[in-house]
């Protein structure tokens, strides 16, 4: 089982907005981070890894070391394959999100389903159909049965 990090903005606690980040290694990083980083929106971190990459390889040529510069390549792969996650929710961050929990799962269909089924009613995201519902009074004024309750008038 995997941990996903469950991240809402600040702005909207409703769980609408919620980004489910899974914490787990990424293979395809190793070989291509750059790319690995642009396909996962995470512009500024591309272009530091680019930055990085080249100069590494400027300067193991210069030394006349070349393989140095695959050495390099091939640790920052191995560094963001291992804090992808991590780049993900600084990301987040930036933007306003906030954590809200920690779920345990095998997928991000099992993350959201415990997550949304662990939620309280009332912070739990309208549906279409309870959106249109006139808004329910507490058990306490409403009565059971035939009878109110004390205090109910």
């Amino acid at each position: 089982m995997a941990s996903y990090l469950v991240m809402e903005p600040a702005s909207d606690r409703r769980g609408e907005a919620a980004l489910f980040i899974k914490d787990a290694f990424a293979p395809l990083a190793v070989v291509l981070p750059a790319v690995w980083l642009l396909w996962n929106r995470l512009w500024f971190e591309a272009a530091m890894t680019l930055c990085v990459t080249l100069f590494l390889t400027g300067a193991a040529a210069w030394a006349g070391m070349p393989q140095l510069a695959g050495i390099g390549s091939i640790l920052i792969g191995i560094y963001v394959s291992l804090e992808g996650s991590a780049l993900k929710i600084a990301a987040a961050r930036r933007r306003g999100y906030e954590d809200a929990a920690i779920v345990d799962a095998r997928s991000v269909t099992e993350a959201e389903e415990r997550y949304y089924m662990s939620r309280s009613p009332e912070t739990a995201p309208l549906t279409p159909i309870a959106r249109d519902l006139p808004a329910m009074r507490p058990a306490a004024v409403q009565g059971a049965g035939l009878f109110a309750l004390p205090g109910s008038h």
